[in-house]
């Protein structure tokens, strides 16, 4: 689901799907023309330092979902 803002705009959400839906926001802002579907597109003024942030965050979130599952913690979430 893409949520437009006033100015056109939409917020990239990075999402983790367990049980429920996790939304993460990066906190960029990008045009729907200015997204490649993983990475910011050139055209886009300071891409480079975007793209790094964005990759900063995917890998947090991805640390902290893998510790989860090391430690059994998402097992114990699941209904399964």
């Amino acid at each position: 689901m893409i949520q437009e803002k006033k100015d056109r705009t939409c917020v990239i959400k990075i999402v983790v799907r367990h049980i429920g839906d996790i939304h993460f926001t990066i906190g960029v802002s990008v045009s729907v023309d200015e997204w490649s579907g993983k990475e910011l597109s050139k055209k886009v003024e300071n891409y480079k330092t975007k793209n790094s942030i964005i990759r900063d965050k995917l890998h947090k979130i991805e640390s902290i979902v893998f510790e989860l599952e090391r430690n059994s913690v998402l097992k114990n979430l699941s209904d399964l």
